[in-house]
């Protein structure tokens, strides 16, 4: 954020929870919205979402009538296609172990500050069926425009967090960053993978934790700080008039 102010650019917060259904999510980011162009006088706002957040965000544009208060939509390691792997996970796993993972989930989502997480249906909502269903209700507008972009492990050992299951992914659908592959994440004009300047790639959870990065400079479309990434993403679109 002080990065991106340092260059120019008004940034704020979506304000919503992180793990609760898309619906609530999207509704207090459309309130915020709401809110940000009351206070600025801008008449349109350009929206960021990572992960789950894109989603979040082509809910409000799509299904709360705000496609004429969003400029562009920029998703980064968004799961818009659903994952093959959820698919043939999910339905081998006992009841019982699901519901007691997702429910340690919600606790330490509830101590970061949600209040209603729902971890069970975030997982559900990232399955291809749940996938398909909401790509066929929240269809595009024409006054938006649309960008993502995708992250990629060069190896298991590129970070700790997300190891494991990217090992799993890596088996049963390719290359990911840990939890998704890039086709996972394409949606609208898809810009690309994220590239860093060191060996490891870009993880999922690395675009959370900007400093994971290398120490030294970004260049030639690598990036060592994540923060360069999103500053090279806003400069983009404010040349290009949005």
């Amino acid at each position: 954020k002080k990065r991106l102010e340092k260059e120019g650019a008004k940034v704020y917060f979506g304000g919503s929870e992180a793990a609760a259904p898309t619906p609530v999510c999207a509704r207090e980011i459309a309130a915020n919205i709401d809110r940000i162009l009351k206070e600025t006088g801008a008449e349109k706002v350009n929206l960021i979402g990572y992960s789950k957040g894109g989603l979040d965000g082509r809910y409000l544009i799509s299904r709360l009538g705000m496609d004429s208060k969003v400029a562009s939509l920029t998703t980064v390691c968004t799961p818009h296609n659903g994952s093959l792997t959820l698919d043939k996970l999910l339905p081998h796993m006992p009841q019982p172990v699901k519901r007691i993972l997702s429910c340690n989930m919600d606790i330490l989502y509830m101590l970061a500050g949600d209040k209603k997480p729902d971890t069970y249906e975030s997982w559900r909502a990232c399955t291809t069926a749940a996938a398909d269903d909401f790509n066929a209700l929240c269809k595009n507008s024409d006054k938006v425009y649309y960008q993502s972009y995708a992250g990629c492990m060069k190896s298991p050992i590129s970070n700790i967090e997300v190891s494991v299951s990217n090992v799993i992914v890596k088996m049963l659908e390719g290359d990911n960053d840990g939890f998704m592959t890039p086709e996972n994440a394409t949606w609208g004009d898809y810009k690309g993978l994220i590239k860093s300047t060191n060996f490891r790639g870009v993880a999922h959870t690395d675009i959370l934790f900007a400093t994971r990065f290398s120490n030294g400079r970004s260049h030639d479309g690598k990036y060592s700080n994540i923060s360069d990434f999103f500053v090279d993403v806003v400069s983009d679109l404010k040349s290009r008039g949005f």
